[in-house]
This record gives structure tokens, sequence and C-alpha cells, in this order.
């Protein structure tokens, strides 16, 4: 709920006021940038994701990561900043398809969103192309591309 969110940002305030965030576990890290995220607060999002990043030894997790940067800069409706860092989720981490694929579909939206019509155009039919038109992803792309 939002009430426990607000607790848990409250929470990992405290811990970085006091301590500050060096010798954070990236765990916690990660946690605290999806708190931020969850409040709205993308610029602190951003931050601390960007932080967590590169001390995440599990691959998938870095890629769910790198799709929350995006998520956080389309959330700013910094639209050009949202597909560049969504785009790398499928660059670097292409085995991790939920994240990769939706990161695809939400970089589709950000051109859309920028008046960019035939990039969102081909993202969607790329997604489709690659995971088939009755995948969850190609089913969204295809209803994406009805509606432009």
């Amino acid at each position: 709920t939002i009430g426990e969110w607000q607790k848990a940002i409250s929470a990992y305030r405290i811990i970085l006021d006091k301590w500050g965030d060096s010798g954070l576990e990236a765990q916690t890290i990660f946690d605290i940038a999806f708190c931020y995220f969850r409040d709205k607060k993308y610029e602190k999002a951003i931050e601390m994701f960007e932080k967590a990043l590169p001390m995440l030894a599990d691959k998938e997790q870095q890629a769910e990561t790198q799709y929350w940067i995006g998520e956080s800069y389309f959330g700013l409706e910094n639209y050009e900043a949202a597909v560049r860092e969504l785009l790398k989720v499928g660059y670097n981490y292409p085995d991790f398809t939920q994240w990769s694929a939706s990161a695809e579909l939400r970089a589709g939206e950000a051109y859309f969103n920028l008046g960019k019509f035939d990039k969102a155009r081909r993202i969607y039919k790329k997604l489709i192309s690659k995971y088939g038109k009755f995948s969850n992803w190609g089913k969204e792309a295809a209803k994406r591309l009805e509606k432009m």
C-alpha cells in the first residue's frame, strides 16, 4: 500500500541521513531506489538505481534495474532519456525477455509521446516479429499499432 511504501521511504531516509549510502549492499540500494520510484521521486530513484547497477552481481537484476532507470525517466516525461535507457535493456540483457520486451514496449510508447510515430511502429513490429503475434508482448504491440 502507499502507506507502507511511505514508511519504507522514511526508514531508508533515516538510514541514509545517519550513515550515508557508502557500505550499503547493492540490494539495499536497489530497494531504496524502488521506494523512491514508487513515491514518484524519480530523480532520487535514478540516482540510486544507477548506484546499484554496477554493484549487482545477478544479470537479471541488472536488467530489472536498467528497466527501472528507463521507467523513472518516463515518469519525469523525459522521453528521449527514457528511450535511451529502456533500449539498453534489450541490448545489454537480451536473455531476460520479461525485462527486454517490456522495455521495448515502453520505448515504443515514449517514441509515440515524442511524436516519433515511425520509430514507435518499428519497435512494435519488431516485437511482434521477435516474440510472435500471440505472445503477450506481440498482442500488446499489435494493440498499440491499431491505435496508431
